[in-house]
């Protein structure tokens, strides 16, 4: 299979979690932080970029939807008001750009990779935290398809090295951490059911 077919096959296969994510968006029972998901949507057009820059070809492809999801996320929480940003956010917000900075000054897009993956870690700090505490409050489907599809993106890189893969690696670490810690304390806090 060439890496073009296997590309179209991880975005159509995407479209069940990217579903579920916008349901549960407009449903109200996925309810987002704007900054968050601002600073995920800049932190994957960054990486997106890298990889595009670095010949990654349809290997990039799910990250740039990913990318154009999590700013569609983030314009759609402001209805919610949800516009207490944290110093965490901030940090997040000024590596991305960072990142952006140490691109252009070094003209290696690695240098942007290796900054967005240590936003994208602390970015996801918070929900790690909230999760812990609030096993049953995030969905987690959307996180496995997601690791799911960028494990499957790494397939159709047509350039694979650090600048196209790292990202993805990262992204597929922490999302099946996230998955196996919310998980792990669902089978200690089991959901409260009200009578």
């Amino acid at each position: 299979m060439d890496n073009e077919t296997l590309g179209l096959i991880i975005l159509l296969l995407s479209i069940p979690g990217s579903l579920w994510r916008l349901w549960g968006l407009h449903t109200g029972r996925f309810k987002p932080h704007f900054f968050s998901w601002f600073i995920w949507a800049l932190i994957t057009f960054i990486s997106f970029g890298a990889q595009w820059h670095e010949g990654a070809g349809p290997g990039s492809w799910y990250n740039l939807s990913a990318a154009v999801l999590c700013l569609y996320i983030a314009v759609f929480s402001l209805r919610y008001r949800q516009t207490m940003i944290k110093r965490i956010d901030w940090v997040c917000f000024i590596l991305s750009l960072l990142a952006i900075v140490g691109w252009v000054l070094t003209h290696n897009p690695l240098v942007a990779v290796m900054i967005v993956c240590v936003a994208d870690v602390l970015a996801f700090l918070p929900t790690f935290r909230h999760n812990w505490r609030n096993p049953w409050d995030d969905q987690l489907f959307g996180y496995t398809t997601g690791a799911i599809n960028y494990g499957l993106s790494l397939l159709a890189m047509d350039v694979v090295n650090a600048t196209t893969t790292l990202h993805p690696i990262v992204i597929i670490i922490t999302n099946m951490s996230f998955v196996a810690m919310a998980l792990w304390r669902r089978r200690l806090m089991p959901r409260q059911t009200t009578a």
